[in-house]
């Protein structure tokens, strides 16, 4: 139709037939979401916990879904008057494909967007301890023996270097 002032506006009419009734609908205008998910730390060590946080672009009333692959992450995650949802979570190691599945409360103003990252988890450090033997045959001037042995547990460690330092000096006494 068109207005007394020449504006053009369209409307849907759904016709019932079987009840011989009508009604206008007005077209809705659907706003696209984008959803960006981030995940702190990144890189991260197994069993840390990481927050994932995913905001969404215009901020709009509704839940995010967590997934690792295919699996979700938990229960979906309100989004806060902000448009952001976190969940805290901790991860094995390897590499993980994060998405954020944002779901609109209001489907007929927003759309639904999806966000995706890397998340790269590292095994933990794995501690050692070191110890410092001294051979010296008792005379003034003479040369002494260092050696050091460094074992993860009861596990000798064969790669790597020792270094040899005289009390605070920062000169090492074996340079390589």
């Amino acid at each position: 139709g068109t207005s007394g002032d020449g504006t053009y506006w369209e409307d849907d009419i759904v016709v019932n037939p079987s009840n011989g009734s009508w009604t206008i609908q007005y077209p809705g205008v659907v706003t696209a979401t984008q959803t960006t998910l981030t995940a702190s730390p990144n890189p991260a060590l197994s069993n840390q916990s990481v927050t994932l946080t995913a905001t969404e672009t215009p901020t709009a009333a509704g839940s995010v879904q967590f997934t690792d692959g295919a699996a979700n992450l938990g229960s979906a995650v309100a989004v806060n008057g902000s448009g952001v949802a976190t969940l805290s979570q901790t991860f094995t190691a390897g590499s993980h494909n994060l998405s954020a599945v944002f779901t609109p409360t209001d489907t007929s103003s927003f759309s639904g967007s999806t966000g995706a990252a890397t998340l790269q988890v590292n095994p933990p450090s794995t501690p050692t301890s070191t110890t410092l033997a001294v051979t010296q045959d008792g005379y003034a001037g003479d040369d002494v023996s260092l050696s050091a042995t460094v074992k993860t547990g009861s596990t000798p460690v064969t790669a790597g270097t020792v270094s040899f330092y005289d009390n605070s000096s920062g000169t090492a006494l074996n340079p390589t």
